[in-house]
């Protein structure tokens, strides 16, 4: 298998298992908003409920908690920071399942939208630099909700 190919599909895999932990992180902080810790209740919301939306849905609950939320500074800054981090994971974590891979010219890695004109904006390099960036913004967006699940808790 070509080296790139390789490359490829592990970095697939890492951006893919992070993005699904910034939405497990997101599924936590609305159960936890919403229910007991611990309860068949919760269990239940975040098992089935939960699992019956996608990623923009859980983002869009996730925006209305902490909106309600937002008059002390603190949390206004922690928001807007994960807010622009989730927004980034969800967006290379999209292009990453749904767009086509191509290996260039010069043997890079590109992702290109499925079109039949092709815009720079269509097409990004997935490389090393993107892996890091894309991996540092997922650490962002989990630290950041779980900063605002603990000052929200205290809030309420």
């Amino acid at each position: 298998m070509n080296d790139n190919i390789k490359e490829f599909n592990k970095w697939k895999g890492e951006i893919l298992s992070s993005a699904l932990s910034v939405e497990s992180n997101l599924e936590i902080f609305i159960a936890d908003y919403l229910f007991e810790v611990l309860s068949e209740k919760r269990n239940f919301f975040i098992f089935v409920v939960l699992q019956k939306l996608d990623f923009n849905k859980k983002v869009e609950i996730f925006k209305e908690i902490c909106k309600r939320n937002l008059n002390k500074e603190d949390i206004k800054n922690i928001f807007d920071t994960a807010i622009k981090s989730i927004r980034y994971v969800q967006e290379i974590r999209n292009k990453v399942a749904h767009w086509e891979t191509h290996i260039t010219a010069k043997n890079e890695i590109q992702l290109q939208r499925r079109t039949d004109y092709i815009e720079e904006k269509d097409m990004i390099n997935l490389d090393e630099n993107l892996i890091k960036n894309f991996k540092q913004s997922a650490m962002v967006a989990i630290f950041g909700i779980r900063d605002l699940s603990m000052k929200v808790a205290k809030i309420e």
